[in-house]
């Protein structure tokens, strides 16, 4: 994840912290950038050096993303930029979503601010020697940015909704349009086979906190793959990892997910497992935007409403002329956008048929693939076997004419 911070070597963290501050610096819209966040990367807002974020003072301020840092160890969420924050909560409220309360904010300016809290961060997260790997990661790692951008647009007042016509003279009124982006860059500490790596003690149980939250995360995947309808349950709340990722595996967002495997005989079921695992991964559905679904009976009354809205408005400004012109150019341009979106959904409904068959044949295929995976992984095994086999049919062979050359020279 972290790799080298800079040359052709850098990981995916610098790479993506480079793209979000070349993306601000190049924006070419009249937007300003700024983050709940204090002034100044590093200012002291409470009795350590964090940066507590709250709204800035000044709207066209630009404060920069927001960065944090923490850590899942055996179950206990604690924050990699104050240590002495730990065994931290998660809520969640309808404004900010999924959270860990208490977790520290820190505002970046810069690329080389975030380098700076990220070798902070790694130097306190949490490692010990195995079999395999003498700093082998025994927690789950999640960095987390945040950037908000504001831009500027019309403001509403309009009959049913609509934008307020523009007054004589003046230009209509200006409202501020916040976005908001969240990042999660996870960091997930590998399963592990306890035979292999030769974990006792301390380390056994790391294992299996490691073991479990993998665990969970694969059977929330399971279920976002198999769900049957809108309310079917998922386990999100089994463990720490897939609660704080809530909103990256099944929400309003894209995802991305990175699987390892070892080119090694030794490591052939850890790998087939891996495989398994990206297999389902890839086929969870995520929607990146505003989900909206309007039938067309829905259109047809919302017409009938913007209809009468328009001739109510038309019917009072009967005295002016100019109004009664302008009233009616915007009806009819109103009416011509619904009629163009009714034949669009119309067209919709019949691409939508079309995408189910194709989704069908996408199954299907899922499906053959899987059986052909099963099969393979049989074969496998059953030639594994035969090897064994003949490996000791082999050693039976050279042992019975060992037995037989013994009694030759014995009679010579």
């Amino acid at each position: 994840m972290e790799g080298e911070l800079a040359g052709p070597h850098r990981g995916i963290i610098p790479r993506t912290v480079e793209d979000i501050f070349t993306y601000i610096v190049n924006d070419p819209e009249p937007t300003r950038w700024r983050l709940q966040g204090s002034a100044a990367a590093a200012s002291s807002r409470d009795a350590g050096n964090t940066a507590v974020r709250q709204r800035g003072s000044g709207a066209g301020d630009w404060q920069g993303p927001g960065y944090d840092y923490l850590q899942i160890y055996n179950e206990v969420i604690s924050d990699l930029l104050k240590p002495e924050r730990t065994n931290l909560a998660i809520r969640e409220d309808r404004r900010r979503g999924v959270f860990v309360e208490g977790l520290s904010e820190w505002v970046v300016r810069s690329p080389a601010e975030v380098y700076q809290l990220m070798e902070r961060g790694q130097a306190l997260r949490t490692t010990g020697a195995t079999k395999l790997n003498e700093v082998s990661s025994r927690s789950h790692a999640v960095c987390i940015v945040i950037v908000e951008k504001c831009t500027a647009g019309l403001e509403g007042g309009g009959a049913a909704g609509w934008p307020r016509a523009p007054a004589a003279g003046k230009d209509a009124g200006a409202s501020h349009s916040i976005k908001v982006g969240k990042l999660n860059l996870v960091d997930l500490a590998g399963s592990e086979r306890v035979h292999v790596t030769g974990a006792v003690g301390k380390r056994l149980e790391e294992s299996k906190r490691i073991n479990a939250s993998l665990s969970a995360l694969g059977n929330v995947i399971s279920a976002l793959t198999d769900r049957r309808g809108e309310r079917a349950h998922i386990p999100y709340r089994d463990s720490k990892l897939t609660r704080i990722l809530e909103d990256s595996l099944g929400g309003n967002c894209r995802t991305t997910m990175i699987c390892t495997i070892a080119p090694s005989l030794e490591a052939y079921q850890e790998s087939l497992s891996s495989l398994k695992f990206a297999n389902r991964a890839k086929s969870i559905k995520n929607e990146a935007h505003v989900n909206e679904d309007v039938d067309q009976r829905t259109l047809l009354r919302n017409s009938n409403v913007a209809m009468s809205t328009t001739w109510h408005n038309s019917h009072a400004h009967a005295c002016c002329a100019a109004g009664v012109v302008w009233w009616w150019t915007r009806y009819e341009r109103e009416l011509r956008k619904l009629r163009a979106e009714l034949q669009r959904r119309s067209k919709e409904l019949v691409d939508k048929r079309a995408l189910l068959e194709v989704e069908e044949q996408k199954r299907r295929a899922e499906a053959d693939k899987l059986a052909a995976l099963t099969a393979l992984e049989k074969r496998s095994r059953e030639f594994m076997q035969e090897k064994e086999e003949k490996r000791a049919l082999e050693a039976r062979i050279s042992a019975m004419q060992a037995r037989q050359e013994v009694p030759a020279v014995a009679a010579c």
